[in-house]
């Protein structure tokens, strides 16, 4: 019986540590969890290679970056809003996009012929901390989503 008062007394202090540094982290709640691609990396800069043939959006998180390849060779590329996201041609066919902060906007792709093609491109909060945090915590809840 005691052994089983300090582990509910442990956990407790977790919990409240945690609900305590969720409520000073600012966070968003994604609709759909991140793409696999999106976990390869972790590092603030970090690429991450998405084999994509033509995604119908992208999402970034903030103060990170991914390589997209796409299906065609590009000859132009647009931000709809740089103070968002910012893109670098790394070549015709891959796109290096950097989420700057939290929000939502679309890349414009020109390809050879001139046809243009705008996806949607939403850069969201560096959730990482806060859901490392929930496994240590609660090691054995597998259906919370950040």
């Amino acid at each position: 019986m005691n052994m089983n008062m300090t582990y509910l007394k442990r956990s407790a202090r977790k919990m409240g540590a945690l609900v305590a540094l969720a409520g000073s982290i600012p966070m968003a709640v994604e609709a759909a969890p991140e793409p696999d691609a999106a976990k390869a990396s972790r590092a603030p800069v970090a690429q991450a290679t998405v084999p994509s043939p033509s995604p119908s959006s992208y999402f970034v998180p903030a103060g990170e970056s991914r390589v997209f390849r796409l299906d065609r060779p590009m000859k132009r590329v647009a931000v709809g809003n740089p103070e968002v996201a910012d893109y670098i041609r790394l070549s015709s066919s891959e796109l290096y996009l950097l989420g700057k902060k939290p929000g939502a906007t679309n890349i414009t792709v020109w390809d050879q012929n001139g046809n243009a093609t705008s996806t949607p491109l939403q850069v969201g909060r560096n959730s990482t901390a806060i859901r490392s945090l929930l496994k240590a915590v609660l090691p054995n809840e597998t259906d919370i989503h950040v």
